[in-house]
């Protein structure tokens, strides 16, 4: 007799919710990135100092350095 194969094709999906509740970054020397709805927040040491929305707008909590040495 022959041998019969059949594959099967699976999708998994995932929930905006568990994107939304997963931190991508945590606690690497003091920092950590979190996502909150279309935001990206930037904590360090337990204060918010950055956050990066979906549009692509960057707001700090002090000065931006262009140019600057690192």
């Amino acid at each position: 007799a022959g041998t019969n194969t059949t594959q099967i094709a699976t999708t998994a999906f995932v929930t905006a919710a568990q994107v939304a509740g997963a931190a991508a970054i945590t606690n690497v020397g003091g920092w950590s990135v979190t996502p909150s709805g279309t935001t990206l927040y930037f904590n360090y040491n337990g204060t918010n100092v950055a956050k990066l929305d979906s549009s692509g707008n960057l707001t700090t909590k002090a000065n931006i350095t262009a140019y600057g040495t690192v």
